[in-house]
């Protein structure tokens, strides 16, 4: 039910593709720039820290978005990695037109479900509703629109991915907030670093601000490649190369070289 689900939305939007150069390069590039479809709400949601929401509910806030988005991409990460593998609708359709300028295999080894762009965008948007409903629904709009359809559009995920990573992200969030133990430590926390070294403090939250921007790309892409060099090593300790077989002979016979 659900596949026949994604394969009407994903080819009722596909048929848009590959018609306009404009068009599809346009979305590619909000697809692909993370200052375009994450720094708005990123920056939004940091003004609860920062800005006109600077009290003691919007710093909460703030810190149960924090949460809550990282352990919605953690939780969507290892769904990807340790659950069944699915491709993404632009290699598993074969009749998928993809859009103009679209980059050559891009994410062909990454499964599509959940999308954790989805989980982290509307985790920040459910926090920023909760400290204030119009801003929170221009995030909610911002992550539909930006985020997500151009991600369908492009065929990096079908309709079912980018639901269910937007309800990870929006739990993720509503079960932090409920565990008021972790916020009030955490305030308590952060404050008092913010008091005692504001400079770095600030610094801190410049580079927490660009980790969420960028969705931790360059650490998620590290610890694939550590993951792979790993399991490489791992592979190569258990299987001996070839011609080591049997090679204890040919130093036993060595070790004697009287021997016949």
């Amino acid at each position: 039910m659900m596949e026949r689900f994604d394969l009407l939305v994903t080819k009722s939007v596909n048929v848009y593709a590959g018609q306009s150069v404009i068009l599809d390069k346009f979305i590619g590039q909000i697809c692909f720039y993370n200052s375009v479809k994450m720094l708005p709400i990123v920056a939004a949601f940091f003004a609860l820290w920062l800005g006109a929401q600077r009290s003691g509910q919007g710093r909460r806030l703030f810190l149960q978005g924090i949460f809550g988005g990282f352990a919605g991409l953690v939780a969507s990460r290892l769904i990807q990695n340790l659950g069944p593998n699915r491709p993404r609708p632009l290699y598993a359709i074969s009749d998928f037109v993809v859009p103009i300028g679209r980059p050559a295999d891009v994410l062909r080894d990454w499964s599509s479900f959940p999308s954790d762009t989805a989980a982290l965008s509307f985790a920040l948007s459910f926090a920023l509703w909760r400290a204030d409903r119009r801003l929170g629904v221009a995030a909610f709009a911002w992550s539909a629109v930006i985020v997500c359809f151009p991600r369908l559009y492009t065929g990096l995920h079908y309709m079912s991915d980018l639901l269910a990573g937007a309800a990870i992200g929006i739990v993720a969030t509503i079960l932090v907030g409920r565990w008021r133990g972790l916020t009030d430590a955490a305030i308590r926390v952060t404050e008092r670093a913010e008091r005692r070294h504001a400079t770095v403090f600030g610094i801190a939250l410049i580079m927490l601000a660009y980790q969420f921007t960028t969705m931790f790309e360059d650490v998620r892409v590290l610890a694939r490649r550590a993951q792979f060099i790993v399991v490489t090593a791992i592979e190569k300790e258990v299987t001996p190369p070839q011609g080591v077989r049997g090679s204890g002979h040919v130093l036993a016979d060595q070790s004697h070289p009287d021997q016949p």
